[in-house]
């Protein structure tokens, strides 16, 4: 899982860099996000499909997930998904992006919990029909 580990160690640096450069916080938006497939119960990670509610070009959300926050309880693990947000005034003209794949890595074992969190949904608008891409 080292690709995992390093992408978060890119994910921070950028955000880092980001904000002293902007001389504040990181402005964030929620994402909208599904598991992939249910994890077996001995599972320590799981893929979940992110998606952009904005479905608009140079709003790819490869990149711009930000490791999600989890919260562990006794009968489900909540994940708060986010991505850097994107200027609205962009301007741009190509068709757009599709959903991208993200591995959440759990302390523990999923058990019997549910996967539950704000902006899960158990379909994907994917108004461009595109394939997931894959996080790196």
């Amino acid at each position: 899982m080292p690709l995992v580990v390093g992408t978060r160690t890119l994910l921070a640096a950028v955000a880092l860099t980001a904000a002293a450069c902007s001389g504040g916080d990181i402005s964030t938006e929620p994402a909208r996000w599904l598991v992939d497939e249910t994890p077996a119960p001995d599972a320590t990670s799981f893929v979940i499909v992110v998606e952009d509610i904005h479905h608009e070009c140079g709003h790819d959300p490869n990149f711009r997930v930000i490791p999600p926050e989890v919260s562990y309880g006794e009968t489900e693990i909540e994940l708060t998904v986010q991505l850097v947000a994107i200027d609205p005034e962009g301007g741009y003209t190509c068709e757009g992006f599709g959903p991208t794949l993200y591995t959440i890595v759990l302390d523990q074992p999923v058990g019997q919990r549910t996967i539950a969190g704000d902006g899960q949904v158990e379909k994907l608008e994917n108004p461009l029909g595109l394939e997931p891409s894959q996080h790196p």
